[in-house]
């Protein structure tokens, strides 16, 4: 209702930190970004690493930031594409 539209676009782990930009209005023409996410595996023993690639685009050539939250409470601290992580117990993450 209030037409602001918050994006994160860094986290920072020294001081604990995320920049974020503010825009206000109604951006009627914006579009939505697309993305497809694909992992090296998705079964794999406790420990193992798995790679994470995020293949977004925005049609109307915004900016784009990326946030990793694991499923686990833990986030990757860099804004990019590609992740890589393991896992110390087995669960659905």
């Amino acid at each position: 209702a209030l037409d602001l539209h918050l994006t994160a676009l860094a986290r920072s782990s020294s001081p604990p930190g995320i920049d974020f930009r503010l825009q206000r209005g109604p951006f009627p023409g914006n579009r939505a970004p697309s993305l497809s996410l694909s992992a090296s595996s998705t079964s794999v023993a406790t420990g193992a690493t798995v790679n994470f690639q995020a293949t977004a685009s925005d049609p109307d050539g915004n900016p784009l930031a990326y946030a990793w939250e694991w499923g686990d409470g833990t986030f990757a601290g860099v804004n990019a594409a590609s992740q890589s992580r393991s896992f110390a117990s087995a669960g659905h993450y």
